[in-house]
């Protein structure tokens, strides 16, 4: 469900991921599972790589995560 904002090697945006969650699953809640953050839960999958790059720009980092192969 996430592809159409994946790149061509596969990863995509965890705040695409986050928006795509709460438009299909509007109920859906990282705290309903005692995690505080996207990304926590997201590591405790274990199922996806994951990819925090600096942006100089906004002075911070985003998260990526792609399926591991």
């Amino acid at each position: 469900p996430f592809a159409e904002h994946a790149s061509d090697d596969g990863w995509v945006h965890l705040g695409a991921v986050g928006s795509v969650l709460g438009k299909r699953y509007p109920d859906f809640d990282v705290r309903n599972y005692g995690f505080s953050k996207l990304t926590l839960f997201v590591k405790s999958l274990k199922q996806f790589e994951i990819d925090t790059r600096k942006n100089e720009k906004a002075n911070g980092s985003h998260t990526y995560i792609r399926n591991r192969a």
